[in-house]
């Protein structure tokens, strides 16, 4: 995963190009910065392009023993880039990033089998081929202060239907996913571990919470 950063007051120097192994590890990253060195040092435009004030941080000695992020040193590299009138700029291209932003609706989607989607029906969610429903994920805070706020794997989190937020994802017994009023106790990276779909060959399969056995699902826009 490659991003870009410039810093805030120019376009001309200290313009980095950032590689981490995953989405995950980039939203952690600024999260730990924001609290470390606070939000107006570090502006994140888009999930790939952030803007930050040189001034108060080098970020690509952030990473360093005894600088701002020390935990993320062997998780990322940074790469400084010509400046403005260097006449070279490095290209990359990602995949399709998704914003995991608190408050913002998506479809959960299986990861080994990008086909199937989560489906809410009769207050039942089911793995199918041939429907999705959008679902909200927020940050767990009922005045919804969160909101806004990139989320990261620790996060604990509610997940409800697009279109009503008292429409929490709970489950029965069995455990099977059902629509609710009081939801499950869960974090951002539970979608990598605990949820399993009896999907084979028909439409009618339930997403089932099974704590040592999940698959991985992800968010899409």
């Amino acid at each position: 995963m490659d991003l870009t950063l410039k810093q805030i007051k120019d376009d001309v120097t200290w313009r980095y190009l950032i590689i981490a192994p995953t989405m995950e590890t980039i939203d952690e990253w600024f999260r730990a910065l924001q609290e470390r060195i606070g939000c107006e040092h570090i502006i994140r435009v888009s999930p790939e392009f952030y803007a930050h004030d040189p001034g108060k941080v080098d970020l690509g000695r952030s990473t360093f023993t005894g600088r701002e992020v020390p935990q993320f040193m062997n998780k990322m590299m940074f790469i400084l880039l010509h400046d403005v009138g260097g006449r070279i700029f490095t290209t990359f291209s990602n995949n399709l990033v998704v914003d995991h932003t608190s408050g913002n609706t998506f479809y959960i989607r299986s990861k080994s089998d990008p086909r199937v989607f989560w489906q809410e029906r009769c207050g039942k969610i089911y793995a199918s081929q041939w429907g999705r429903t959008r679902f909200r994920i927020c940050i767990n805070d009922k005045k919804h202060e969160h909101d806004g706020k990139v989320m990261i794997p620790s996060d604990s989190i509610s997940i409800t239907l697009a279109h009503d937020d008292n429409a929490f994802i709970g489950t029965e017994r069995g455990g099977g996913l059902i629509i609710d009023q009081h939801g499950l106790n869960l974090t951002l990276g539970d979608f990598n571990k605990i949820f399993v779909s009896t999907y084979s060959d028909h439409d009618n399969n339930r997403i089932i919470r099974h704590v040592h056995g999940g698959e991985e699902w992800e968010l899409v826009a």
